[in-house]
């Protein structure tokens, strides 16, 4: 079974409309729901902001249901001036940039693992996953792998430009995007043996540029990933 994840509910909007037979359980404070998307079996949820209520939904479902592979779907900035609006970043990779123990000789990003796993820093997006999306045509705007960073603050174009140090571990990282859970709910699947796929659409840029209107881009691009989403599971574009 396949589980959409995101951490605010208009990011999923349009795949819990489509939905069909849907039977819903309340864990603590979040709806998780399951039913039929494009003929296939799926659980639904919104875990909330930032990395910890990421991991804990994810692990939540994996523990509770059977569980094949993760999508972790959502909104982004960009970090790489090619993109727009509107476009979409699958992560190739991603990286928890705000984890720092440099001070011990690590790069940043490095999380220690227990003795027998040593130490892991990249995880990697399912390769058969992201060949499906790579192959999806979006109308008006692109469709690209990259290395998406994860950390718990909300970052914008502003707020790198007005801290250096921030700009300078961007650079290090060679992020394309920047948001808060991805590679959080990418570690948790890691420690599983769960397939993971994270896939994000560009909200705002590195120069400055952001949706007018909020709310109807969180829609139109709720709207995408639905689309994308019922690509992978049937195989053809809906868009």
């Amino acid at each position: 079974m396949i589980a959409v994840i995101s951490a605010l509910e208009g990011e999923t909007s349009s795949i819990r409309i489509k939905m069909k037979d849907i039977v819903s359980e309340k864990w603590k404070e979040r709806i998780i729901t399951r039913g039929s998307f494009s003929g296939e079996d799926i659980i639904l949820a919104c875990s909330g902001a930032g990395k910890v209520n990421a991991a804990l939904c994810v692990q939540f479902i994996i523990d509770r249901y059977e569980i094949e592979t993760i999508f972790f779907v959502g909104i982004a900035g960009a970090l790489n001036p090619s993109l727009s609006i509107g476009d979409i970043v699958a992560a190739k990779e991603c990286i928890q940039w705000d984890v720092d123990i440099s001070a011990f000789g690590f790069k940043r990003g490095t999380i220690p693992q227990p003795d027998s796993k040593g130490e892991v820093r990249i995880f990697e997006s399912d390769e058969s996953l992201l060949k499906k999306v790579l192959a999806w045509k979006l109308p008006g705007g692109k469709v690209v792998p990259g290395r998406i960073l994860t950390g718990d603050s909300f970052i914008t174009g502003e707020i790198i430009r007005e801290r250096p140090w921030l700009d300078a571990a961007f650079k290090e990282l060679h992020g394309d995007a920047v948001e808060m859970e991805g590679a959080a709910a990418a570690q948790v699947c890691y420690e599983n043996g769960i397939s993971f796929l994270l896939v994000r659409v560009i909200s705002d840029t590195l120069s400055g540029g952001k949706v007018k209107h909020f709310g109807r881009f969180l829609s139109s691009s709720s709207e995408k990933l639905s689309s994308l989403i019922a690509f992978i599971l049937k195989g053809q574009n809906d868009v």
